[in-house]
């Protein structure tokens, strides 16, 4: 740990996640040290072992979540009285496809 201080918290606890032999391999790397944490999680990617398997009921809770929030979103937004008529139409394009999508989801449910 004192050895590889100068990481900091960060990349240390995504390293010490690793399995033994993926942690050996990534530290031999002299490049660590200087990487961003893009250039690090690139290539941290490959040697990330997916320990719990993404159910069909976790997607389906995270989609509930961000349904929730944009309904809100869309709620409490206020419709300004808009001149430019290609821009009404814009809106009222973009609202009907909401709306299109949001069906084909429920359609999807049954």
């Amino acid at each position: 740990m004192e050895r590889w201080k100068d990481l900091g918290a960060s990349k240390l606890y995504r390293v010490a996640r690793l399995s033994p032999e993926h942690r050996n391999t990534l530290l031999k790397d002299a490049r660590v040290r200087e990487m961003n944490g893009l250039q690090f999680s690139r290539l941290l990617a490959p040697l990330v072992e997916r320990r719990r398997r993404v159910t069909g009921n976790m997607r389906g809770h995270g989609l509930r979540m961000k349904v929730q929030a944009f309904t809100k979103k869309l709620a409490a937004a206020r419709v300004p009285k808009i001149a430019d008529p290609a821009l009404r139409e814009g809106l009222r394009a973009d609202l009907e496809a909401v709306l299109k999508a949001g069906r084909e989801q429920l359609d999807r449910l049954d």
